[in-house]
């Protein structure tokens, strides 16, 4: 009885976790931004924009937001459908570069582009503003 009781207990569980995660991924439009790098001349140079119908991501998305450059103010987001939304990104940073990923997928293109925050000891935040509750 012990047994039927574990196997219907994790049984539950494991649906009730597969719910949860159905929830959360399709937890649709979300907004994903790419920072597309700069500036290296190696065999993956930078910058590496993905396009609209490229889809990455570990929660595969599409319509990708590119960022270019070490200073960007209040610029505003697409979500994963493309449309506009309230929220605005703001940041200051040292440096983009290119990490070599690769080219060949969207997800090597996404991880080929970085922000390099901080080269001078100095605190550089990231803002994320009109970001609705929820």
């Amino acid at each position: 009885m012990n047994k039927i009781r574990r196997k219907l207990t994790l049984s539950v569980f494991a649906l009730l976790n597969l719910l949860l995660v159905t929830v959360a991924v399709g937890a649709s439009p979300d907004i994903s931004i790419n920072f597309v790098g700069c500036c290296n001349d190696g065999a993956t140079p930078a910058p590496t924009p993905l396009l609209s119908t490229d889809v990455a991501g570990v929660v595969p998305r599409g319509n990708w937001n590119n960022l270019s450059g070490n200073v960007v103010n209040d610029a505003i987001l697409n979500d994963s459908n493309g449309a506009p939304t309230t929220v605005t990104i703001t940041y200051s940073a040292d440096e983009q570069w290119g990490s070599g990923a690769g080219l060949s997928t969207p997800d090597r293109k996404m991880l080929n582009g970085y922000l390099g925050i901080s080269n001078d000891g100095n605190y550089r935040p990231l803002f994320l503003n009109n970001v609705p509750n929820g």
